[in-house]
């Protein structure tokens, strides 16, 4: 299965190169890779020089349902060793970098794996409707969403399962549940989140994933905008998606308030002071937009892939500035 996969995947590079670095897709949970086909065609419609081989749909264990329910630094782990096989295999293909594309779960993953992998050269980051903050709502819980082992449970009271250890070992909703009244619990139990965030972790650790984040040339986090409601049917809060959350009384913060940008924990204030972060909220984008509507990944994703003439103007949208 493994050595498939493997074939599956090189088998999207042997593309002749042009000038423009390869971009790997991840998809999100219970999705599978043709659920990109929309959005590669939309792209290459759009850029009729990219090669073929130059966007590729990556295959792995971790496709559909429930497969893509599988804890997510297992997900990091393997994702890595994929990508690393791909540069092996096509070396000049890689010799520049590449970016990476991903949505709903996968761009948590895709975030992680940015911050462990010393030896991957991430150009441009792109985050498409990912719960970065992690997900706390009725919108997560349906039992599309979740697996059984946690369909009972309410909003309330998801946490007393989600944080028990064989559920962070085992489940990827469960590594994204981030109970606001419950964050002590959430500190100490959730083994995913909150590394990813710098918030826990050895000072070498935290350090040594700060510096492979701030190898990035830019990072953009893209998330619909919905002034009633918070879930976007996908993830619940929307916000998360651009690093907002609620506070421990239910009150929403933005990312300029959250303590690990005011520290730095994880780099993204460096990002911000440099010029290289983008946090946008387009309103009235669901969540599976990203992927499947041309009009939206015309004109709100692919100016961040490659210079676009595409203007903002011309597309109303949110950018989320600090007031």
């Amino acid at each position: 299965m493994t050595l498939l996969l493997l074939l599956l995947n090189v088998s999207f590079i042997l593309a002749a190169g042009n000038r423009f670095v390869p971009i790997i897709l991840i998809h999100g949970i219970n999705n599978v890779p043709r659920d990109w086909d929309i959005f590669t065609a939309t792209i290459k419609a759009a850029r009729p020089s990219l090669s073929t081989g130059r966007l590729i749909e990556l295959h792995s264990p971790f496709d559909g349902v429930p497969g893509s329910w599988v804890a997510l630094n297992d997900q990091v782990s393997w994702f890595a060793r994929q990508i690393r096989f791909l540069i092996e295999v096509s070396p000049k293909e890689f010799k520049d970098g590449f970016d990476l594309v991903c949505h709903s779960q996968g761009a948590v993953i895709c975030r992680s794996l940015i911050q462990d992998a010393d030896d991957l050269r991430v150009r441009s980051f792109v985050s498409l409707a990912g719960p970065q903050m992690g997900v706390y709502g009725e919108g997560f819980l349906p039992p599309n969403l979740f697996p059984p082992e946690l369909r009972s449970f309410t909003v309330q009271n998801a946490w007393e399962i989600a944080y028990q250890k064989w559920a962070q070992i085992a489940l990827s909703p469960a590594n994204l549940w981030h109970d606001p009244y419950h964050e002590t619990e959430f500190l100490e139990r959730n083994v995913f989140l909150p590394p990813s965030l710098g918030l826990v972790g050895t000072e070498a650790e935290r350090t040594r994933r700060k510096n492979n984040f701030l190898r990035l040339d830019k990072a953009v986090f893209l998330v619909g905008n919905f002034s009633h409601t918070t879930y976007e049917l996908g993830i619940d809060p929307w916000v998360s998606g651009i690093f907002g959350y609620y506070d421990k009384k239910g009150k929403i913060k933005e990312v300029w308030d959250q303590s690990f940008f005011i520290e730095d924990t994880f780099g993204l204030r460096t990002l911000h002071e440099t010029g290289r972060l983008v946090l946008k909220a387009v309103p009235d984008v669901l969540h599976d937009d990203w992927i499947y509507d041309h009009y939206v990944i015309r004109h709100h994703v692919l100016p961040y892939l490659t210079p676009s003439k595409v203007m903002s103007e011309e597309y109303p949208e949110v950018q989320v500035t600090k007031s």
